[in-house]
């Protein structure tokens, strides 16, 4: 996949250089040259200096050939703009934007063809969770549909086993693994080791949230 990552702050320099180690050609744009300092040397993607809704800089990162975007800078409306950019003048497949807002995260994952993910309400049901001594939840909509997460420290009984061995209710499914704070898409053979977090997904109803 060719993968544009609007943004290079803490998020977005760390998650284009862990998909570009999983082998996917990323390009990264942010307008602030210490941001793109932040990328490890020896990071193969492409580093793009400039305004990430100016047409002509997202077509130096790839755009035209983008199978999805990302925006993750500080700024929700640059966030929003992008990917509206990108879905409607270049017919991006995916795009993916930040928001800091729950109620425009809500609207806009309602109402546009861009998935949003929001910190601000991941923050509060996490921080909820641990004041009441429950596991760890966090809830995102994506598209259309709402997902629950929740993440389990590995019991003993599958350490050393592969991640195919685990099993959640029935309702859910192991999105993944975090391994020495690196998260993992789900793969069956990834084998499971002491201190590992496994992270549960499970496709909520609309009446659960509404």
């Amino acid at each position: 996949m060719h993968i544009v990552v609007v943004g290079c702050g803490k998020v977005g320099s760390r998650f284009a250089q862990l998909i570009a180690k999983e082998g996917h050609d990323v390009a990264v744009i942010d307008s602030d040259t210490n941001n793109l300092r932040r990328l490890e040397t020896g990071f193969d993607g492409i580093i793009v200096k400039g305004v990430p809704i100016d047409q002509d800089v997202l077509k130096k990162a790839g755009i035209e050939i983008a199978d999805a975007v990302v925006a993750v800078t500080n700024d929700d409306n640059l966030n929003i703009m992008a990917c509206q950019i990108a879905r409607k003048l270049f017919n991006v497949t995916r795009a993916v934007a930040r928001i800091y807002s729950p109620e425009r995260a809500a609207l806009y994952s309602e109402n546009f063809d861009i998935e949003t993910f929001c910190p601000t309400n991941s923050t509060v049901e996490s921080m909820h969770a641990l004041m009441l001594g429950e596991k760890d939840i966090a809830r995102h909509v994506i598209g259309e549909n709402r997902f629950m997460f929740r993440h389990e420290k590995v019991h003993k009984r599958f350490e050393n086993k592969k991640l195919a061995s685990l099993i959640g209710n029935s309702k859910d499914f192991v999105f993944g693994i975090i391994q020495n704070g690196i998260f993992i898409f789900s793969n069956p053979n990834i084998k499971v080791r002491h201190g590992d977090t496994i992270v549960f997904a499970e496709k909520e109803n609309k009446g659960e949230y509404l």
